[in-house]
């Protein structure tokens, strides 16, 4: 499958002055402005009330502001794959972006294994093959990560399936009910495979931190800012039991995690692997800290713009559930039309103001550090 990718970066900043004007004192407060002509790409899910992909959208349906600015849409894709044989989306194009083909997805998962137990485990590898089998694609690249002491590549990105399915199955072995949780040694493919993304930023080890909510925070912005150089928009899956976070410890991570994956462009879906558990005898003490955890992780998702599945009896069918939003979407991309003061973050909103019941999931903004004083 394979759809134009808009990759133009230009940075250009003047500062103008007659020839008479007046000297500038040296006391004088200065004002950081940026005017830049980066083609901006805005990757845009478009969902009716039953959930379905809204299709045959055009430029002239969007509406796209940055920072409360409109902004002229000067490039547009629909992208549509309604089959995995299909392996040429319908493109359409306002403007003139230059035409740089790229093929399939890129998804990435992370297994969380700070409390999940062996059985977890084996039915979360086996939702990961099952997202092989019947979700991966045509062009699709898919790299997985795991975080149990460390943070770690399991397998750098790969578009082969059979030899992911292999890899898969070796590793979902090791996970018996009652055994204690071992990776095999050597298990682990860290390179991606010739020709594609290497992940050369992405460092492995301990990751820092006072405990385990922090260190999941930490973990996922991790893999967002190793996505970041790929370009296109990207799916992030995470698989974890949750923790109960009562001191609401991870919002100070919450702005950090955001953009993260708004500069990366990507999105993140969150399954739960444990489950409601109810055990009616203690009260509902266990129901409700059980309500908490799945809350906790059900705010990842919210940031991420992605789906949570609170159900893990089908983790394989919720992982291809959400990996289908992508199976039709919008790219929208503008130069920013207005010099910008000064800011760590430019925030993106995208509405299509004729669907007023449509669900609109966009990227929310950028990061731009290269300003000119």
């Amino acid at each position: 499958m394979k759809h134009t990718c808009f990759s133009i970066y230009i940075l250009a900043a003047a500062v103008l002055w007659s020839a008479g004007g007046p000297p500038v004192s040296a006391d004088q407060p200065s004002i950081s402005y940026e005017m830049t002509s980066r083609l901006v790409q805005v990757p845009t899910i478009v969902l009716d009330k039953q959930g379905a992909p809204v299709m045959g959208l055009t430029a002239a349906d969007f509406r796209l502001r940055e920072d409360g600015v409109e902004q002229e849409i000067a490039a547009f894709e629909e992208v549509k794959s309604a089959a995995p044989a299909d392996s040429q989306p319908a493109v359409e194009h306002a403007g003139n972006p230059p035409d740089i083909p790229r093929a399939g997805r890129t998804l990435a998962v992370l297994m969380d294994q700070q409390t999940t137990s062996p059985r977890q485990l084996r039915a979360a590898f086996e939702g990961v093959m099952d997202l092989v089998k019947d979700g991966m694609r045509p062009g699709d690249q898919i790299a997985l990560f795991s975080y149990h002491s460390d943070l770690e590549i399991l397998r750098g990105f790969t578009q082969n399936r059979e030899e992911l399915l292999a890899f898969l199955d070796t590793f979902q072995q090791q996970f018996r009910v009652g055994r204690l949780v071992q990776w095999p040694k050597g298990g682990a493919i860290t390179a991606s495979d010739p020709g594609l993304p290497p992940l050369t930023s992405f460092k492995s080890g301990p990751v820092p931190g006072p405990d385990i909510v922090d260190h999941l925070y930490r973990s996922l912005i991790a893999i967002a800012e190793a996505l970041r150089p790929i370009d296109g928009p990207k799916e992030l899956f995470l698989l974890s039991t949750g923790y109960i976070d009562s001191e609401n410890r991870g919002l100070s991570h919450h702005k950090d995690l955001d953009r993260a994956l708004a500069d990366s462009q990507t999105f993140l879906s969150v399954v739960d692997t444990m489950g409601p558990v109810i055990q009616p005898a203690d009260g509902g003490r266990t129901a409700l800290l059980n309500f908490q955890r799945q809350s906790d992780l059900a705010r990842f998702a919210d940031i991420g713009n992605g789906s949570f599945s609170p159900e893990p009896s089908n983790i394989g069918n919720a992982l291809v559930q959400a990996r289908e939003r992508f199976t039709h979407y919008y790219v929208l991309a503008y130069y920013p039309n207005e010099p910008q003061l000064k800011r760590d973050f430019h925030e993106i909103t995208v509405t299509v103001p004729d669907k007023k019941d449509a669900k609109v999931i966009a990227r929310t903004g950028y990061s731009d550090q290269k300003t000119i004083k």
